[in-house]
């Protein structure tokens, strides 16, 4: 926790287990390890912290995901060709991100917090990702605002049989 409360956004699990070894000098590794897997687990639970689907990370601001995912569905939403699409290259690149949320964070671990929530979008079926002509794109499918094509003005007749 002082790692979160420090301003860190992203850490390993071995360093996490390092300080946590640290302010539990007199017990055995092995007791350890239980002890800082069972906190790592009631933190997550709680929302206090997220494990990252890839490489060993912790998000110690899980809520920066929240607000990367806001951001893109903004984007989607306000897209100029109606069909709530971005790519992927330019997700991955921060395009769309609003400069509060980038102002704190190195470029490296901004790339990682982005594949992160994309990968949880995807996870989770808000975005579908589909190969383009220019590399995947990002489609928000609740996003689609283009008009649907003029329907033909078929008149309304109802017939009953009895």
């Amino acid at each position: 926790m002082s790692k979160r409360k420090s301003g860190h956004i992203l850490s390993t699990t071995d360093d996490l287990f390092r300080l946590f070894c640290q302010t539990h000098p007199h017990q055995s590794a092995g007791d350890l390890q239980a002890r800082f897997e069972t906190a790592l687990s009631r933190m997550e639970n709680r929302g206090l912290v997220r494990r990252l689907r890839f490489g060993s990370y912790v998000l110690l601001q899980p809520e920066l995901l929240d607000a990367y995912a806001s951001d893109l569905v903004n984007a989607a939403q306000h897209s100029p060709d109606g069909l709530g699409t971005l790519p992927e290259t330019e997700v991955l690149n921060g395009r769309y991100l609003t400069p509060h949320h980038t102002n704190h964070i190195n470029p490296q671990q901004q790339k990682l917090l982005l594949i992160a929530t994309v990968e949880e979008l995807i996870r989770h079926e808000i975005i579908l990702k589909e190969p383009g002509e220019t590399g995947a794109d990002l489609i928000f499918p609740s996003k689609f605002t283009r008009p649907g094509p003029a329907v033909p003005n078929v008149p309304q007749t109802i017939r009953l049989h009895l």
